[in-house]
């Protein structure tokens, strides 16, 4: 198996390796890149997912400086399929915690997008809008759809952890 299927493995499974990926990691003498090894990668990641929250309607957002940035789930784009639009609010646009603020058409259906907090938008992923399928191939990085600044930042309390949200999830499938 190759180094890279090995590393996207790692990735595709929301960071969460297995002993048989570290065990691949730890054999290897040649860095991925000049600077970072395989097991500091898998740190670095790791650390960046755990600030995200997590609404019931599968928005993530993640806080920095009185603002958000928003998107979806990687549970949400599995169950959607392939992206093909994504309906993005104007910059200014202000919304409540829980109200629509755009939609996602896929292939197989459309999903409202709703805001995990209240806020006004300062800025749309524009890159979206030529390719939505970055909502399926990086939903946590390159696929974020909007920021925000916070009206109320203590709403963000009220919405789960990555664990409580990966809980959340595993029963609505059983």
């Amino acid at each position: 198996m190759a180094l890279t299927s090995v590393f996207v493995r790692c990735l595709s499974s929301r960071l969460r390796p297995t002993f048989r990926v570290l065990e691949k990691c730890k054999s290897i003498s040649k860095p991925l890149h000049p600077t970072i090894r395989c097991a500091r990668q898998l740190t670095i990641s790791s650390a960046l997912e755990s600030d995200k929250k997590f609404s019931k309607d599968h928005e993530w957002i993640t806080t920095e400086g009185g603002n958000g940035t928003i998107g979806i789930t990687d549970y949400a784009q599995e169950k959607l399929g392939d992206i093909v639009y994504v309906q993005l609010p104007e910059v200014g646009d202000s919304f409540d915690q829980d109200s629509e603020f755009g939609a996602l058409e896929s292939v197989k259906a459309a999903s409202d997008l709703f805001s995990p907090a209240s806020g006004e938008v300062i800025e749309v992923n524009s890159l979206l809008e030529s390719d939505p399928a970055l909502v399926n191939s990086d939903p946590y990085g390159e696929g974020w759809i909007v920021k925000m600044k916070l009206s109320n930042p203590s709403e963000i309390d009220d919405l789960m952890t990555e664990e409580q949200y990966n809980k959340f999830v595993e029963d609505l499938d059983e």
